[in-house]
């Protein structure tokens, strides 16, 4: 064997005459290679005036004096040009671009891009994956069973930024890789949690005016709903007056009754009660003293309305009545 197996490195054979020869030879070889930098790597024919030790990574259509060295390393020694034919693991720093290559058996790639992306300088990079793939819209990508973000001196902020209010800076929480709950601002700057069953459908549980500061959820007022998922308060009027009613079942209806000289009045509630209402009060309108009262317990969704004067002789005015009880 006359050379070594990786850089073909001439050996000295036995009883050879002028042996400095291919010492020499050993040693130009190792100065070209050995921490390997590159003024180059985009030429595909020699510069013409090359410094001695001069070393470029010949391009692809490589012409004149490097012809067909495409992907190899040419070296400028004692005046001539020399081939070096890299192997897979050599790297080599370019320093046009400040950037270290790597051979990986066909091409020179960056030597950083399998888990770092490609150096964009400044210590920054175009991705980084940790024990995973990033790709191109996930930038950073990390598989782990936690993640901690600690302080550097006191406070920590985590800053999600977006271009413009219809864009969307939010969390998504994913099951198998679909979308089930999400908190952020997502569309316009009102922040807002929202929850799906599929990935698909998106139901905005609370949501936050960015203006006033105030809550704004849909299910706050709206229908509230016995054994499901409705508003907290509901609101509502017709022709017998108006009402509230809440989530925990308690309501309330108020109305204006105009009384009967000769009888007593039904006043018909605008929202039925689960029971009979638990308080009724009523008040007639106006100075003069009157007397106004119910006529019994009355039902589930009406009650008799009695109005006197001082002598207990009916009379007939308007009169505010109030029922409270409960819906369910």
């Amino acid at each position: 064997m006359s050379a070594t197996a990786l850089l073909a490195l001439p050996y000295i054979a036995a009883n050879q005459n002028q042996k400095h020869v291919t010492h020499n030879e050993a040693l130009r070889m190792l100065d070209a290679l050995v921490q390997l930098s590159v003024l180059d790597r985009d030429l595909t024919a020699p510069p013409d005036t090359p410094s001695d030790g001069a070393r470029y990574i010949v391009a692809d259509g490589a012409t004149d004096a490097w012809a067909g060295w495409d992907g190899s390393v040419a070296a400028y020694q004692d005046g001539a040009w020399v081939e070096f034919v890299p192997l897979p693991g050599w790297l080599a720093w370019v320093s046009d671009e400040s950037k270290l290559l790597c051979y990986d058996g066909a091409d020179w790639v960056d030597f950083l891009s399998a888990g770092l992306g490609t150096a964009l300088g400044n210590g920054s990079f175009d991705k980084i994956g940790v024990n995973a793939s990033a790709d191109a819209t996930n930038r950073l990508a990390l598989s782990s069973a936690a993640s901690l973000f600690n302080h550097a001196g006191n406070g920590h902020q985590i800053k999600v930024n977006k271009a413009a209010g219809a864009d969307t800076n939010s969390l998504l929480f994913q099951t198998n890789w679909s979308g089930r709950a999400e908190m952020g601002c997502a569309g316009n700057d009102d922040w807002s949690i929202k929850v799906s069953a599929d990935g698909t459908s998106w139901l905005t549980a609370l949501s936050i005016d960015s203006a006033t500061g105030l809550l704004k959820g849909l299910n706050w007022v709206g229908d509230v709903v016995d054994g499901g998922l409705g508003a907290v308060i509901e609101s509502g009027s017709n022709a017998n007056g108006t009402y509230v009613r809440f989530a925990d079942g308690l309501q309330i209806c108020t109305s204006l009754v105009t009384s009967s000289d000769s009888t007593y009045v039904i006043w018909t509630y605008p929202a039925e009660f689960y029971g009979a209402a638990e308080n009724v009060m009523m008040t007639a309108r106006g100075l003069t003293p009157y007397h106004a009262q119910p006529n019994g317990s009355g039902s589930t969704a009406t009650i008799a309305v009695n109005c006197w004067d001082l002598s207990g002789t009916r009379v007939e005015t308007d009169i505010t009545v109030f029922a409270i009880g409960r819906w369910k």
